[in-house]
């Protein structure tokens, strides 16, 4: 669990006041201020949503009392990272609610590397959060579709290329490369990449895909 100097130093680093760290992690001003005065201890609950939040906000806390802001680019790796993954997903939009797109994806990938309960877990908890949309591009024919809460569209199968996708969630592009035997997932937090491609997708979507 996240300390009280860890908290105090996360909101300098980002120059953000008691107020809008308030806001933003969805945590009353007067326990924060009370957790920074070293007044009170964090539940788990607070400490959680606090370091939700600031690591949403680019930082990546350190053992035992530091902080830092994270590398541009974040690397998941097997079973665990995807698992990893798919949760900082859910994380981001419910700190961020709106559309998430997802490109060339064989849902029987996700399956494989989450496992049929970790799937629906996330399916289902994803299902609930206001204001989130879920747009996926698979290929033409694939009848496999298990997102409840997604709209899917489909395109030509020599548009469509296999085992590699692109998940794109609020400042976040992902690149997900699905191998036989590992998955690898780099993830480029920045704003200005993510939005770039999403165009790109949108223009798919809308004029390509059906």
């Amino acid at each position: 669990m996240i300390s009280s100097a860890q908290i105090r130093a996360a909101r300098a680093l980002l120059g953000l006041s008691q107020k809008e760290a308030s806001e933003g992690a969805g945590v009353g001003m007067t326990t924060i201020s009370g957790i920074e005065g070293d007044v009170t201890q964090p539940s788990a609950e607070t400490a959680r949503k606090l370091q939700s939040f600031f690591e949403g906000c680019g930082l990546e806390f350190i053992s035992p009392d530091g902080v830092k802001r994270k590398e541009a680019e974040i690397i998941y790796r097997g079973r665990e990272g995807f698992k990893a993954f798919m949760w900082d997903v859910y994380e981001t939009m419910k700190r961020e609610p709106g559309t998430y797109c997802v490109t060339n994806v064989n849902e029987e990938n996700w399956l494989k590397w989450l496992g049929e309960e970790e799937s629906q877990k996330i399916r289902d908890k994803t299902a609930t959060l206001r204001g989130v949309q879920a747009q996926i591009l698979v290929k033409e024919g694939d009848t496999k579709l298990i997102a409840e809460h997604a709209e899917y569209r489909a395109v030509p199968e020599d548009m469509f290329f296999e085992d590699t996708s692109v998940y794109v969630y609020a400042s976040k592009l992902a690149i997900i490369e699905f191998e036989e035997s590992d998955v690898t997932v780099r993830v480029i937090d920045n704003r200005r990449v993510a939005a770039c491609f999403k165009v790109m997708f949108e223009g798919h979507w809308n004029r390509i895909a059906t």
